[in-house]
């Protein structure tokens, strides 16, 4: 098991690297399995809201790092004392953010520098951020169209969502011509197509029955 430093969080950083360990696979399933777990944690680890905002501040500006061939190279390569390495990544991340945030932040990333699993960083931000969403009752929402959507009309549909599901909608927008008009909207399990290629479509099936 990986050692870490002695800290009020070392119980919950002790999971992590056993999580590691327990669950390593190369599977997509259980990679995204392993990442969840991992996230769930992390969340035990991040109290405050700031806590929360500002770690997802920091992994994504680590992962925007260490999609750099020669970054990810150095961070890996064992030759390099980690103590060094770990200088590197300090550099790499704005330091006037929310302590904790930044000790937690700095704890997983040497773990998985440690593990060699720095390609788990944005898998491991990913599921962070969904259940962060989950907590704070945010859902994402896609919204298909043929052209670009004004304001209130994005507007009106986070209204709308809020209003029938009593949760906020973080809304994405596709555009994708070939529906030609109207909307899809995609939301948890459900999909609304109410786009006029959908309609020319049953139509045809209609008229061929």
């Amino acid at each position: 098991m990986t050692k870490l430093a002695a800290s009020p969080n070392h119980y919950w950083l002790t999971c992590l690297a056993v999580i590691g360990v327990e669950t390593e696979s190369n599977s997509s399933w259980r990679f995204k399995k392993l990442a969840r777990r991992y996230a769930a944690v992390l969340i035990e680890l991040l109290p405050t809201d700031a806590a929360k905002r500002d770690f997802q501040t920091i992994m994504f500006q680590l992962y925007k790092a260490s999609l750099d061939h020669q970054v990810r190279s150095f961070l890996l390569e064992a030759a390099i004392p980690l103590a060094e390495r770990l200088e590197v990544v300090k550099a790499l991340v704005a330091s006037k953010l929310d302590a904790v945030a930044l000790k937690v932040s700095l704890n997983l990333v040497t773990l998985l520098i440690k593990e060699r699993r720095i390609n788990y960083l944005s898998s491991i931000l990913s599921e962070f951020q969904q259940l962060c969403w989950h907590f704070y009752k945010i859902s994402l929402v896609k919204v298909y169209t043929a052209s670009a959507l004004s304001n209130s009309a994005i507007a009106a549909i986070g209204k709308a969502f809020k209003q029938k599901y009593k949760r906020t909608a973080r809304i994405q927008v596709v555009i994708q011509p070939e529906l030609l008009a109207g909307i899809i909207v995609e939301l948890e399990d459900r999909r609304i197509d109410n786009s006029l290629i959908s309609i020319v479509n049953r139509l045809k099936r209609c008229l061929v029955a």
